[in-house]
């Protein structure tokens, strides 16, 4: 009986936790509830949309949701504890819906990245998004690396519908954008 209760409760400790495998180590993450963690105005896209690498170099994977922005009314707002910001322009989010929007837990800092006009690009209306990571030490990172040097840590790869990848990575203080200058 004991070891039936014990095995049920791993099999639930294991539904519950997402492990993401990193050279040496694993690290688990728990599912995150994107409106309690970010609040109510968020939802999660859809459940596989996430990514996670180490964003800010201290070890930790951080966490990257795609989320929608719900329009605002007097029942629903971001957390206060969100950081929110735009790296595309300097637009602040306005009252209405946005369909994409990048959702990033940092350790215990949260950001919200949001851009409707970048997203609201048809490629981002497929349903496989145009988007990776690309870790530290990889080929894709290197390319970024040597044409931005305030690439530091594993960056999001964003595609354009240009054809052209940009990178968004953390510079030690905010997400920044670099646009490379290449032909598709």
């Amino acid at each position: 009986m004991i070891f039936r209760l014990f095995a049920t409760g791993v099999a639930l400790a294991c539904a519950v936790l997402m492990v993401e495998v990193v050279p040496g180590r694993a690290v688990a993450q728990a599912a995150v509830d994107i409106p309690a963690q970010f609040g109510n105005r968020l939802k999660p896209r859809a459940p596989q949309a996430q990514l996670s690498g180490d964003f800010d170099g201290d070890g930790v994977a951080d966490t990257l949701h795609v989320v929608q922005v719900l329009p605002r009314t007097k029942q629903n707002s971001i957390a206060n504890d969100v950081t929110i910001s735009n790296p595309w322009s300097q637009h602040a989010p306005g009252d209405a819906a946005e369909p994409l929007a990048l959702a990033i837990m940092q350790g215990q800092k949260k950001f919200l990245l949001h851009d409707a006009e970048f997203f609201a690009s048809p490629i981002w209306g497929q349903s496989r998004l145009p988007m990776e990571v690309a870790k530290k030490g990889s080929a894709q990172f290197r390319k970024f690396q040597r044409q931005a040097k305030g690439i530091k840590h594993d960056i999001l790869v964003l595609g354009t519908e240009a054809g052209i990848d940009i990178a968004l990575y953390w510079d030690g203080k905010k997400y920044v954008l670099f646009w490379p200058e290449e032909s598709p």
